[in-house]
């Protein structure tokens, strides 16, 4: 916050600045940002589905009904779905081109979606003549490095709002219940159970905080698969896991969920 007193002084001066999120992208380059970011984008109305109705609780006495429509947008390097609300139903049509600012984007289950808001706006454009109309919203940013384990331990993360992404949750034995956005959704414990966190730190000694399936470290361990995965106690013996402590290896994790896909000793040359 800024004052302006007797003494100051303004001075006309041309500046030029778009931010990021009113820079048109293409829809394949939106799988490179960042969730809940916003975007703008050109493309062409692929589909539009029928009005859907869906209920927001608002508090525990009051519900409200909204309707959606999902559509399918495309531009020259993908397809997309996008939900838009009531307010936009009137303001797009079937196979028109729209320049459409302050999309947001959805990433969930490293698949990517865009929403309209309060703030977007579609603009007709000339019609775009080469569009795909086949969606691509399978996100895959995975990295392959070299590191030596540091720490394995059991995967005490506390549940998240998968709605929101908000923290303030109450949990009983199968739901989770979001006290901000009043969403409900099944508690799935298995998605912990299976993992393990493994902390590795690299050869430029970068550390990377991952998760891990337990089936891998079954894998590095060598020894059979059957009987450790029987055996509830397997993981619960820090000697056995400490076993892998030190261990050079090689893996692979997606960037999106900090999950191994791949990981194999390897020998230093």
């Amino acid at each position: 916050q800024y004052t302006c007193t007797i003494s100051t002084k303004v001075e006309q001066k041309d500046f030029e600045f778009r931010p990021e999120c009113i820079r048109v992208k293409t829809l394949n380059s939106l799988k490179n940002q960042v969730n809940d970011h916003f975007c703008t984008v050109e493309v062409k109305i692929c589909d539009i589905t029928d009005e859907i109705p869906v209920t927001f609780e608002e508090n525990q006495f009051k519900r409200v009904q909204k309707m959606k429509k999902n559509v399918i947008i495309g531009d020259a390097t993908n397809a997309l779905e996008l939900t838009i609300w009531q307010s936009h139903f009137n303001q797009i049509v079937l196979s028109d081109s729209y320049h459409i600012r302050l999309l947001k984007i959805r990433i969930f289950n490293d698949q990517i979606s865009l929403t309209a808001t309060a703030d977007t706006s579609f603009i007709k454009i000339e019609d775009l003549q080469q569009t795909v109309n086949e969606t691509d919203n399978n996100i895959d940013r995975c990295q392959t490095l070299r590191g030596k384990i540091m720490s394995i331990e059991k995967n005490n993360d506390q549940f998240a709002c998968q709605g929101c992404g908000g923290l303030n949750i109450t949990e009983t034995s199968n739901i989770i219940a979001c006290n901000d956005c009043h969403s409900r959704l099944f508690k799935d414990t298995s998605m912990n159970d299976d993992n393990l966190k493994i902390m590795i730190s690299t050869l430029n000694n970068q550390e990377y905080n991952l998760k891990i399936p337990k089936s891998l470290l079954i894998s590095l361990l060598n020894v059979d698969k059957t009987s450790a995965i029987e055996n509830t106690d397997f993981f619960n013996d820090e000697s056995t896991l400490n076993n892998l402590l030190s261990t050079d290896v090689q893996f692979t994790y997606t960037e999106i969920t900090g999950l191994i896909t791949d990981i194999a000793t390897y020998i230093q040359q």
